[in-house]
């Protein structure tokens, strides 16, 4: 009868001594917190903006844009034929329109004169004269600015108009059987005017005598 309780005995501290023993709970470590790096002795200090605001800033800033190269200027030897619109013409001689052509140049520098054939049409805008403009029987004449050295001629024609220009010489318009305009104009010379059906302008400067329709611009 004191076997069996015996035996039940041992079986339970067998399971007590096979029992695992509970796991011990490791402290976890702390975390590790980034510290800034002082800056050395006598350094600038850093700049607060963060790196990703500081990239956005670059790629917003606009980039610098070389201004576009200057035309050149094209050289004419010899006398230039003009039937259309031309810029920056450095003729050697004189400027021609033929009869029935329209010609308009603008910044250019013609070294002798322009001779306007009968029907001719000119425009010259910021554009100087070494010699003189002479035209009988022409359309029209504009002159926009620039310089004309010599002496403006203008008979039996249609329409004048001459406004910011300079003319060294004599200004003489006469039988122009459309509107003449001279405004604004130097005239180093005499300014003349005749015959001409209706004649306009004013603020001129000039260093001769003013006769005819223009004595009073």
């Amino acid at each position: 009868m004191l076997r069996k309780p015996a035996l039940i005995f041992t079986a339970l501290l067998t399971l007590v001594a096979c029992k695992p023993a509970p796991e011990t709970q490791t402290a976890s470590e702390p975390a590790v917190q980034a510290l800034p790096i002082p800056a050395a002795p006598g350094a600038a200090p850093a700049d607060p903006q963060p790196a990703e605001e500081a990239v956005k800033a670059a790629l917003v800033a606009e980039p610098e844009v070389a201004p576009p190269p200057k035309p050149k200027t094209q050289e004419v030897a010899g006398d230039l034929t003009c039937s259309g619109v031309l810029a920056r013409q450095a003729v050697e001689g004189k400027l021609v329109v033929p009869t029935g052509a329209n010609c308009r140049l603008f910044e250019s520098q013609v070294n002798r004169g322009v001779e306007l054939q009968r029907g001719s049409a000119l425009t010259l805008a910021d554009t100087q004269v070494g010699g003189n403009l002479q035209g009988s029987e022409v359309y029209n004449l504009e002159i926009e600015g620039g310089r004309i050295k010599g002496n403006v001629e203008l008979s039996q024609g249609q329409t004048a108009s001459l406004t910011g220009a300079r003319i060294d010489g004599d200004l003489d318009v006469s039988g122009q059987q459309g509107s003449v305009v001279i405004k604004g104009t130097q005239v180093g010379g005499d300014l003349l005017c005749q015959d001409n059906a209706s004649v306009q302008g004013g603020d001129n400067q000039v260093t001769g005598q003013r006769s005819g329709q223009c004595a009073g611009l």
